[in-house]
Parts: structure tokens; sequence; C-alpha cells
């Protein structure tokens, strides 16, 4: 049922983050802050949080290995709820584009590779990687965006160009906003998707 309501509804061209919003790096943080000394909770990984939870040289330590490092980097897996969410997406013709802030894109492109997100919802045509949050804006404005979901209310803020702004929530960390709809799960996701 909910398929065929989706094929009747209007497609926006939708902007995806990939961490935190596809890849859940939840664990990885807890164990890499417990590996520097530091005890951070399961509704304290999220970035905006996380980040003033260390000390920065801790933080950016972390950071690296979490995008850079095989090792770590090709061990998390996928948010609840993504793979079913992305394949409800390309079922029913939703135009999607991957804009993600990583430095290079080889070790993100090969852990989708091995989620089984590339290229069956992913490839060079519709994923993109960008330097910074302003970079995601410009992208997604010559990408003609008109709703983005991220898990950062600091990336949603520098998005000026794209019309809709859904925060993904998943610890419900986050105060409301009448910059952004808030959301917790990708079952919510395709549900406000229906209203777009």
């Amino acid at each position: 049922m909910i398929i065929k309501t989706m094929n009747q509804i209007k497609k926006p061209t939708l902007g995806l983050d990939l961490d935190g919003v596809i890849i859940d790096h939840t664990e990885n943080k807890k164990k890499l802050a417990k590996d520097f000394g530091f005890e951070i909770a399961t509704n304290e990984t999220p970035t905006d949080i996380i980040k003033h939870k260390l000390p920065k040289d801790v933080w950016r330590k972390i950071q690296t290995l979490i995008y850079d490092d095989p090792v770590v980097g090709f061990s998390p897996p996928l948010v609840k709820g993504a793979a079913a969410g992305l394949e409800l997406l390309s079922e029913t013709g939703f135009k999607f584009f991957l804009i993600s802030r990583r430095k290079s894109e080889g070790l993100p492109i090969e852990l989708l590779k091995r989620v089984g997100l590339w290229p069956r919802y992913f490839n060079k045509s519709n994923t993109y990687f960008v330097k910074d949050k302003e970079a995601k804006n410009e992208k997604a404005r010559e990408l003609g965006v008109s709703a983005y979901i991220d898990d950062q209310p600091s990336v949603l803020e520098k998005l000026l160009s794209v019309p809709k702004k859904i925060l993904f929530d998943e610890y419900g960390v986050f105060p409301e906003s009448k910059n952004y709809t808030k959301i917790k799960t990708w079952a919510e996701f395709l549900e406000i998707l229906k209203s777009l």
C-alpha cells in the first residue's frame, strides 16, 4: 500500500547524507572514545554533540579513524531501516543524490559496496563527496535538491538553497526548530515524503 501511495505523489529531488543517516557510526564512536579514555553515552554520539564532549585533538583522531582508516572505516553497519528505505525510494521513482563530506571517495565507495548499496542505489552518477558544509549547499543547489536529510543541525543551517530540511535525530537529542523537520527513523522519513 505504501508503494502505491508513494507512486502517486509528486516527487521532490532528494539529497541524502551518508554518515549518521545511512551508515551508523554509533558503536565505533563509543568504542574509540573509550580507547582514548572517555565514556560517551549512545545519545552523545551524534557529531554535533560528541565534538563538544571530547577534547578537539581526541575528536580529530576519532574522525580520522572512522572516516579514513580501513579497519575502522569498513566496520560500521547500516542505520536501521536505511536499506529498506533506499529500496522503496528506488522502486517508487524518487530521484536522489548522496552528498557527503569526506576527504576522499575511495573508502566510502568501498564501504557502500561492502554493505550492498553500491552500485544498487549509489554510483558515480548520483554520488558526490565534498569538502565542507558550504560545498554541500552548492552541490545541492547545482543538483536541484528540494529536500535534504542530514543528522547534523549545523549542516542543515548551511543548506540555504534547500527548501525542505529534515533532521535525522535517531536519539531525540536536538530541539525542535522551524528550520527543519525532526525525525527518528527511516519510516518517518518515508512518511514525510508523502507530504512534500
